[in-house]
């Protein structure tokens, strides 16, 4: 099985806690940035290299979350605070991105495989509080 990495972005609002959702390629759903671990990279490298590539943050990881298979791929996943939104970015001309609050998120809107991080996002936003 491929191993890979990704993040939940989010960032501090008003009424809680906003996650960054980007679409993927082919525009048909929403995901989290994720991709494969390159070369000698370290799980939380590769998180933070794909968050910048495919979605154009920059942030700091504060938690790790759980290992998810998308496919014949197993991720690990990390909480992401955002702290830097850039205009341009390698992947900008491919992906739409989107905040939403995590109050906000409906069943349904993420791809099936990435449901199952929520209920562990959200005891990592609680810590957080």
């Amino acid at each position: 099985m491929r191993r890979g990495a990704g993040t939940v972005p989010f960032r501090r609002s008003p009424q809680g806690f906003d996650l960054l959702l980007i679409s993927s390629r082919k525009k048909d759903y929403w995901v989290f940035p994720k991709g494969g671990i390159e070369g000698f990279e370290q799980s939380c490298d590769a998180a933070v290299r794909e968050t910048w590539e495919e979605a154009g943050v920059r942030g700091t990881i504060v938690a790790k979350l759980e290992d998810v298979v998308v496919g014949k791929s197993a991720f690990d996943f990390f909480l992401f605070q955002v702290e830097e939104e850039c205009g341009d970015w390698p992947e900008r001309h491919e992906r739409d991105r989107k905040w939403v609050s995590f109050s906000d998120l409906r069943p349904g809107e993420l791809r099936n495989e990435l449901q199952v991080l929520i209920s562990r996002v959200e005891k990592g936003l609680s810590s957080l509080s």
